[in-house]
C-alpha cells in the first residue's frame, strides 16, 4: 500500500452470511422502513410504527432498549434492527396487507 492512499475502509453493511439465501420481498420492502422482519427465507422492511399501533407485543418489543452494533447478536441490515418471526411467510404477508392495503 503506498502512502498516498488511505487504508480501504470496511462496509458499513452489516449481515450474517445467511443473507444470500434470503430474499426481501418485493411487495413489503419499503426504503423508509425502519424494521426488517424475517418470516422464514424472506425479509419484510416495514415500519415499526405500524406494528407498535396495532400489537402491544411489537409495541413493547420497540419500547426495549436497542443493541447497538453485533451487541447480544443482533442483525443488522441497511442500519434496520433483524426481527426473525417464527409464523410463516403467508402468515406474515396476510397481516401485512392488513395493516398496509387497508388504507387504500
Amino acid at each position: 500500500m503506498s502512502q498516498d492512499q488511505p487504508p480501504a475502509k470496511r462496509s458499513r453493511h452489516e449481515s450474517s452470511e445467511s443473507a444470500d439465501s434470503r430474499k426481501k420481498s418485493e411487495r413489503y420492502w419499503f426504503d423508509d422502513g425502519n424494521i426488517i422482519l424475517q418470516a422464514g427465507e424472506i425479509l419484510y422492511r416495514v415500519h415499526g410504527s405500524m406494528f407498535a399501533r396495532h400489537s402491544e407485543v411489537f409495541k413493547d418489543m420497540f419500547s426495549m432498549p436497542k443493541p447497538s452494533g453485533k451487541q447480544a447478536g443482533a442483525e443488522i441490515i441497511d442500519e434496520c434492527p433483524v426481527v426473525v418471526l417464527t409464523d410463516t411467510e403467508d402468515d406474515i404477508e396476510n397481516v401485512l396487507s392488513i395493516f398496509y392495503e387497508a388504507n387504500k
